[in-house]
């Protein structure tokens, strides 16, 4: 599956900060549809920052692009901070960073980079 977030709210039909969207649970941890918060949004900056929340845990994905020259968006540092909300959501980001660090840490850091390189998407 591919990605296609609902989007929940927006003020425009672009991007922006506080805008909402869902996207169904993937990840094998029985969790409901994940909920996400546009938290920042720096385009001048080559910056997105993602609140995600399920019932037991949220976490932020932070992404920066960084330019090799001017004008071209050369690669894309991706940053994760997990929190649990119970015991229950401490335990399924044990099992998520387990997968992640299985990666490298570098799952979708890869497909966004891969994306920049060659216009098109990784399956």
């Amino acid at each position: 599956m591919g990605w296609e977030p609902q989007i929940l709210y927006s003020t425009t039909d672009l991007v922006e900060e506080h805008m909402i969207f869902k996207t169904p649970s993937h990840h094998g941890h029985g969790e409901p549809d994940y909920i996400w918060t546009v938290s920042k949004y720096l385009p001048d900056q080559a910056l997105i920052e993602y609140t995600v929340f399920a019932p037991e845990r949220l976490w932020w994905i932070n992404i920066r692009c960084r330019e090799a020259i001017p004008n071209q968006t050369a690669t894309a540092e991706i940053t994760y901070t997990y929190t649990g909300l119970t015991n229950m959501g401490n335990a399924i980001n044990e099992k998520a960073l387990q997968l992640m660090y299985a990666h490298d840490l570098r799952d979708w850091e890869e497909a966004i980079n891969h994306y920049l390189r060659t216009g098109e998407r990784r399956e």
